[in-house]
């Protein structure tokens, strides 16, 4: 889903191409759709979707450039588009990068995982490659964490019961 700040933003892009529209009609709302008419029109026409509450994260960028393009605003608008394409590829590594730092573990660490897994490199892997390697990142974090976590504790010096104690007395 669309996070809240997402909807205002494509809402507000969407509410600027409504009054260009309007204006290059001739200004009378009368013979106009009504902005949110025009909004649903203009999302199906960029993703296929009846609205922004049926879009998603991948959808973003696509309903972003299209009203960018709408506005006229086309050097935005072609931007958007090309991060459209890469929108799921971006946002699992972005999950990698902060689940790597969760655990404490460098990128060299993820890279030569993906090297083994997948025979590529990071830069050439596809989403879902990548979302394989958030996954692997995790499980091995997490019980690197629980060993660690298990591990006895060395105790401080002087507290190893009755024989140290004895020593120390006499």
């Amino acid at each position: 889903m669309l996070t809240n700040r997402q909807k205002y933003v494509l809402s507000d892009l969407s509410r600027q191409a409504w009054r260009l529209a309007l204006e290059r009609a001739g200004g009378r709302e009368d013979d106009f759709c009504t902005e949110e008419d025009f909004r649903h029109q203009e999302v199906a026409r960029a993703v296929a979707k009846h609205g922004l509450k049926c879009c998603d994260q991948n959808d973003y960028k696509a309903i972003e450039a299209h009203f960018l393009a709408l506005l006229g605003r086309t050097e935005a608008a072609q931007r958007a588009q090309a991060r459209a394409g890469t929108e799921p590829k971006r946002q699992a590594e972005a999950v990698l990068a902060e689940n790597l730092q969760k655990f404490g573990l460098p990128m060299a660490y993820a890279e030569s995982i993906c090297r083994r897994q997948n025979k590529c490199s990071l830069a050439e892997a596809a989403a879902n490659q990548i979302w394989r390697l958030v996954y692997t990142i995790r499980n091995r974090g997490s019980a690197r964490s629980k060993r660690a976590a298990s591990a006895p504790t060395p105790q401080a010096a002087g507290s190893y019961g009755k024989l140290t104690y004895i020593i120390k007395k006499s």
